[in-house]
This record gives C-alpha cells, sequence and structure tokens, in this order.
C-alpha cells in the first residue's frame, strides 16, 4: 500500500524531470536530421542537372552517407517535422 502511495507521488514528480531533456534532445535531433536531409537533396539536385561520371559517383557516394547518417539518427520518427 505504501509503494503503491510513493509511486503515485513520485511518478508526476519524475516526468517533470525527465520531459524537459526529451524535449531538448528532439530539437537538436530534428535539427540535426533537417540538416542531413537538404544535403541529400542537395545532392539529389546536383545529379540531376548531371556532370561528368566521376562527380556523379562522387554525389551518389555523399547521398549514401548522408542517407546511413540518417539511418543512425533514427530520422525516419522525426520526419513529418522535416
Amino acid at each position: 500500500m505504501k509503494l503503491k502511495m510513493i509511486l503515485t507521488l513520485a511518478l508526476p514528480l519524475i516526468s517533470l524531470i525527465i520531459t524537459p531533456t526529451l524535449f531538448a534532445n528532439s530539437d537538436e535531433n530534428i535539427r540535426a536530421c533537417k540538416k542531413i536531409n537538404s544535403n541529400i537533396a542537395r545532392y539529389e539536385a546536383k545529379r540531376r542537372k548531371g556532370g561528368s561520371a566521376k562527380k556523379m559517383n562522387h554525389w551518389l557516394h555523399k547521398i549514401h552517407l548522408y542517407e546511413d547518417q540518417y539511418s543512425e539518427k533514427d530520422c525516419m520518427k522525426y520526419r513529418r517535422w522535416l
């Protein structure tokens, strides 16, 4: 009974402590994901304009690197804000 009462009092306090850090981390992640997404779009635009085979391969390599970063940062869960 005492444990249940302690938990009901402690959980709101814990959530007040944890919640601001979660929002701060998500804001940083959203900014990072936006930057990665814009870099991918920039290199895709360059590929659409065309260029030499060497440049096209270089840009494709950059796109793959940024796509890997996008996956590592788990940006899919933030795609609504991108």
